[in-house]
């Protein structure tokens, strides 16, 4: 009887860290995508995205890499670290 509990509970375990794994690799590819959509997109009102600017006019595209990067590491330690999917 024990060693059916445990067994059970070694498997809970398991699929518990591979879950965690699944996590994690979403939540660097909802990062990555986000970046990539912020960098390479045009937003309304803009004719340029802002891979352009900075190619263009590296003074005034870099304010913009920075808060497009400080945006996705916010969106990520949100996602990563306050809502992990709450198991049994």
């Amino acid at each position: 009887m024990n060693i059916r509990k445990q067994k059970r509970e070694e498997e809970e375990e398991l699929n518990r860290k591979r879950e965690r794994k699944v996590y994690n690799r979403l939540c660097l590819i909802g990062s990555f995508m986000l970046l990539l959509g912020s960098f390479f997109g045009t937003a309304r009102g803009m004719k340029q995205s802002v891979f352009t600017i900075l190619i263009n006019n590296p003074l005034k595209g870099l304010p913009y890499v920075v808060i497009i990067v400080t945006i996705t590491a916010i969106f990520y330690v949100i996602v990563r670290f306050f809502s992990f999917p709450k198991g049994k």
